[in-house]
């Protein structure tokens, strides 16, 4: 099938995306049904040897969440935020250049 191809499929309606979506656990309610998935955005900060420069969100981060927020999109799921600029265990990745480190101890 070539790259540009569309399935054939029936005509729906779309309309029940627009409709709010009830989240009976929180009792919070999203205006709509368009969810954000998540992704790395890696656009924060990146020192190779500076772990306390590494993850800090970048004017560009903050914008977007922020241009996301304000697009009426129902749902935002977060992008992969770390909690630490090194592994706690074994099993953990070394965060990537630009990934956003959500650091638990911050002194300032």
């Amino acid at each position: 099938m070539p790259p540009n191809a569309r399935y054939e499929s029936d005509n729906v309606d779309a309309s029940p995306l627009g409709q709010p979506l009830d989240f009976m656990f929180s009792g919070k309610t999203a205006p709509n049904r368009f969810l954000k998935g998540a992704m790395t955005e890696r656009i924060c900060s990146w020192d190779p040897k500076d772990y306390d420069a590494r993850g800090v969100p970048s004017k560009n981060m903050i914008n977007i969440y922020k241009r996301w927020g304000e697009g009426q999109l129902g749902t935002i799921l977060t992008g992969n935020i770390m909690v630490s600029p090194v592994p706690l265990y074994f099993h953990m990745k070394i965060p990537a250049k630009g990934d956003c480190i959500l650091r638990w101890n911050l002194t300032s």
